[in-house]
């Protein structure tokens, strides 16, 4: 059994692992476990994929769309939003620097640069943090557009900013070659609690907002039934599992 943590130990820590023996015969080592806040460098790089890949769809959606939802020919212009939020919550927002629709244009095309940057691996952390910028500055332009998947987005994109995630797979990799056993070694940073603590949190939370009466109380109309009762999240199917009620017959008919 000691033989199996040796190896699993070498594999993580590589040329750093120095296995001694202790006075019981128990295996002791230098080099101690990863902990919970440690995470792979090769992991932080498929996330350092997956986040630029994610902000290069999101903006290649917009990028037709940025006359009809980021302009002042669109569904919100700048001086309905102005009037729309209170003073005090003026979010900023480089969007509504012009309600021109190629100033729209360009600002996404730099978003969309800096989502190239992060899935190539170029200058990851810089990219991370203008692709965070320009992002919020979307949402905060229309904050019509937004959903819980781009708050969660934005969170990342922040937190990575602060991570080692361009140790691997990446364009500064190969700049700073470092040996393989060093490259694969577990990293630690607050960047990396952070991003390791984001999903939990946001499960947990989540999870203590259904503790609320409109969750659990029966006397409550359940929220659940509005959850599941709106009409965007309607698919194509459920105009056969959920055919449209029949009006009662004294509806149909005129009153003598």
């Amino acid at each position: 059994m000691f033989k199996l943590f040796e190896r699993i130990a070498r594999r993580q820590h590589g040329a750093n692992f120095r296995p001694t023996r202790g006075g019981a015969g128990m295996v002791t080592r230098t080099a101690t476990f990863a902990s919970p806040l440690h995470a792979d460098p090769r992991g932080l790089a498929a996330l350092r994929v997956s986040l630029g890949l994610i902000l290069a769809a999101e903006t290649l959606w917009l990028l037709p769309r940025a006359e009809a939802l980021l302009s002042n020919a669109g569904v919100l212009p700048l001086q309905c939003l102005e009037r729309s939020l209170a003073p005090c919550t003026q979010f900023w927002s480089i969007h509504r620097g012009s309600g021109g629709v190629l100033v729209q244009q360009l600002l996404l095309l730099a978003q969309l640069a800096a989502a190239g940057c992060l899935v190539a691996g170029y200058r990851s952390r810089v990219a991370a943090l203008c692709g965070w910028a320009l992002f919020s500055s979307v949402i905060n332009r229309n904050p019509l557009m937004a959903h819980g998947g781009d708050t969660l987005l934005r969170m990342e994109l922040l937190l990575a900013s602060f991570a080692p995630i361009a140790s691997r797979w990446s364009v500064d990799a190969h700049a700073h070659a470092t040996p393989p056993a060093a490259a694969n070694a577990p990293v630690r940073s607050l960047g990396v609690g952070g991003l390791l603590l984001q999903p939990v949190l946001m499960y947990v939370f989540a999870g203590a907002l259904k503790f609320f009466p409109e969750w659990r109380d029966p006397a409550h109309y359940s929220a659940v039934h509005y959850a599941l009762h709106r009409a965007a999240l309607h698919r194509h199917t459920h105009a056969h599992t959920h055919p449209a009620p029949i009006p009662h017959p004294s509806r149909t008919h005129p009153a003598p």
